[in-house]
């Protein structure tokens, strides 16, 4: 793992540009069920073909995790996909 990265985004750039300097170019995406879909995308944009593995337990699992969660998700993945495509990031890290 990488200690590089305080969101979502800060976290993709830090482990895609790490594999583009190993000439590596898929990648297994390993997190929440609701979070996998902006992390692939995400990596998806930086030119790293990914697919998610979604983690069956845990706090954010889909028996634990509540409808705030999917509806944060949401929200975070509209916002990526509408602002931070175009340079504007917005941190999804929990304050």
């Amino acid at each position: 793992a990488l200690a590089i990265g305080r969101d979502t985004y800060a976290s993709t750039i830090s482990f895609t540009d790490e594999m583009k300097a190993r000439k590596k170019r898929d990648a297994i995406i390993v997190t929440d069920p609701y979070h996998c879909y902006r992390a692939m995308t995400m990596a998806n944009d930086q030119g790293i073909i990914s697919t998610c593995s979604p983690a069956t337990t845990g706090p954010s699992s889909i028996k634990n995790a509540g409808y705030r969660y999917l509806i944060r998700e949401t929200g975070a993945y509209l916002a990526y996909i509408t602002l931070g495509r175009h340079g504007i990031h917005i941190s999804d890290r929990n304050q």
